[in-house]
């Protein structure tokens, strides 16, 4: 009967190893959720930084114009 005690201590410690493992492997995966959460976030803000700097030079690209087209005018009218 002592065989068999130890053998099931020793599966138990089995058990216990493999659940601590199994434990710090769902640590990780969550870990690696959370990094890949914050640089979907990280992402998100950039895109949002570069659709404002996208339409602030479209702003201003189309008000150099006018006043380009608007300088040809002025100066025709001064010949």
């Amino acid at each position: 009967m002592s065989v068999k005690k130890e053998e099931m201590e020793i599966r138990d410690e089995r058990l216990q190893s493999r659940d601590e493992k199994i434990s710090d492997l769902k640590d990780k995966v969550s870990e690696l959720k959370q990094g890949q959460q914050d640089k979907e976030n990280e992402i998100s803000v950039l895109k949002s930084k570069i659709n404002h700097l996208c339409t602030e030079n479209n702003r201003l690209k189309k008000k150099f114009e006018f006043k380009k087209h608007n300088s040809k005018f002025e100066n025709k009218g001064d010949n």
